[in-house]
């Protein structure tokens, strides 16, 4: 399980994922912190927000996208939800944080780097796949 971050780090996390949305935020206030922590945001005219940051595995973005369309779906069917403000770029969600978490990873061991092979009982290797975007169907760029 990770170590759970200092309320520092999490305020600068979403000061972080603030700049994907055009908001003139004049107040950041942390209002709950559980298997999430949620920020109070106030804006100068726009109103009051919540942001929600997930923490790194606990859900994938896939579900996590899931719970907005069933949320919407739940909209047009006449149950009243809360607004979603999508950011700049028209998304959901953005990714913030990440290098925080992997630093407090390593730093408390967590997370180890080798260059020689470790004895273990799972490996897992990661490799991207980079895809050219002028495809149809995406096919993988193997030059």
């Amino acid at each position: 399980m990770a170590t759970a971050l200092a309320s520092e780090q999490l305020r600068a996390i979403a000061n972080q994922a603030l700049e994907h949305w055009s908001l003139q935020v004049t107040s950041l206030t942390l209002a709950s912190q559980s298997e999430n922590t949620v920020f109070r945001i106030e804006t100068a005219d726009q109103g009051t927000f919540a942001l929600r940051l997930h923490r790194p595995g606990y859900h994938s973005l896939p579900e996590l996208e899931s719970e907005q369309i069933w949320t919407r779906a739940l909209a047009e069917g006449g149950i009243a939800i809360p607004k979603v403000e999508l950011t700049k770029h028209g998304r959901y969600y953005v990714e913030a944080g990440l290098g925080t978490f992997v630093k407090s990873a390593v730093s408390t061991g967590q997370l180890k780097a080798f260059n020689k092979i470790q004895l273990s009982d799972i490996y897992m290797i990661c490799v991207p796949t980079p895809f050219n975007a002028s495809s149809v169907m995406p096919k993988p760029n193997i030059e």
